[in-house]
């Protein structure tokens, strides 16, 4: 992901490059620097840019599963009236398609 578009979720990204590489890694998550909390991944529930980076996120690892991934999680968040369905579940759809359009 890492662009000005996606504020979150590189190290998800790192992680499942290395696994479709085969490498083998050993991941201790020890903070060395401490961002903002703008960019913390919880924020997805308030943060449009978040839900974004979460949908280019799905795009990545699931590929043609992200969109089922993405209507499953909105119906989950939506049930424990965390969100509203259609405006959540479409900006994370705006992520999905913004990273499928730089992949091709």
């Amino acid at each position: 992901l890492g662009s000005d578009q996606f504020v979150c979720f590189e190290t998800q990204v790192f992680l499942e490059d290395a696994l479709r590489n085969g490498l083998q890694l050993k991941y201790f998550p020890v903070p060395i620097i401490k961002t903002s909390a703008t960019y913390i991944p919880r924020l997805v529930y308030v943060d449009k840019h978040v839900q974004r980076a979460y949908g280019a996120l799905l795009s990545y690892v699931y590929n043609q599963k992200a969109l089922w991934k993405a209507f499953l999680y909105a119906v989950d968040k939506t049930r424990k009236k965390r969100v509203h369905f259609f405006t959540f579940f479409k900006t994370i759809m705006q992520g999905i398609f913004i990273e499928r359009r730089k992949r091709s």
